[in-house]
């Protein structure tokens, strides 16, 4: 966690193992990245769980709506083969009959490695209510809050989970389209604010210099996302952002290696 530059992996390795499972969560760090980066949502019966769909009908074998779903139901889903069905050049028998894992056994797959997660709160159209706390309460549970940082869309997730926790670490995120106009470096430095997060996280397209120079003379890090091709990613390095998040940690890790940044 003390080097210039962090390689966060998008939902795991997710260009090579299934995305938000143990199996893309573990190649990243074999890869060389830092940590990872997940999405996390309750069931009905209030468990976190993660994935990154309000339904689990890309990513399984089932449809269904995660918040109408309980843990039990959804541990019975194979959540890998789809992968290799969409990417058979990368398919591993592994990766058949993969499971959703829940937070906590993400949490533990990162108390034993002690690298660093970003959690992303999901909502969707009929999240249940009491995601923030319940994920500040397991962090605590693992003794992790040195290790994660929460972020999220909705800025005022954020601004509960400082509420709850002031001292865990946080990041607004920031998309295209998410407002009518484009969002200047005033706006997202205030939007920030706002909701105290203590970094910022930008799509790659709005992490221009001008941007990224006035967010870090704010005294805001950037982690960018979700940076993919070789010519992205080295442009990302060279604007001295906090970190990238990419579906390939070993394309980053190879490019920091050749920089001398390892």
């Amino acid at each position: 966690m003390n080097k210039r530059l962090l390689n966060i992996a998008h939902r795991g390795a997710s260009a090579w193992a299934p995305e938000n499972t143990i199996s893309a969560f573990k190649l990243a760090l074999e890869m060389g990245a830092d940590g990872f980066e997940l999405d996390v949502q309750l069931t009905r019966d209030d468990q976190a769980v993660v994935i990154h769909d309000g339904s689990v009908n890309r990513t399984t074998n089932s449809v269904g709506r995660v918040s109408q779903m309980i843990l039990a139901d959804l541990k019975r889903l194979d959540g890998g083969s789809w992968f290799n069905s969409k990417r058979p050049g990368r398919a591993k028998t592994e990766y058949i009959d993969e499971k959703i894992p829940t937070l906590a056994e993400v949490l533990e797959l990162v108390k034993a490695s002690r690298c660093i997660v970003y959690i992303e709160l999901k909502f969707t159209r009929d999240s249940r209510e009491g995601l923030e706390e319940k994920v500040v309460k397991l962090i605590d549970e693992f003794n992790l809050s040195k290790h994660v940082v929460i972020e999220s869309f909705v800025h005022d997730a954020i601004r509960q989970v400082k509420k709850i926790a002031p001292a865990l670490r946080t990041s607004a995120l920031f998309a295209p389209g998410i407002t009518m106009r484009r969002l200047s470096s005033k706006d997202i430095i205030k939007a920030a604010s706002d909701c105290r997060a203590d970094e910022i996280a930008l799509e790659k397209t709005m992490a221009t210099n001008q941007v990224v120079r006035a967010v870090n003379e704010a005294g805001l890090p950037i982690v960018i996302w979700t940076v993919n091709s070789n010519l992205d990613l080295q442009r990302g390095i060279q604007q001295g952002v906090k970190g990238i998040i990419t579906n390939y940690p070993d394309r980053l890790s190879s490019i920091e290696s050749s920089n001398g940044l390892n």
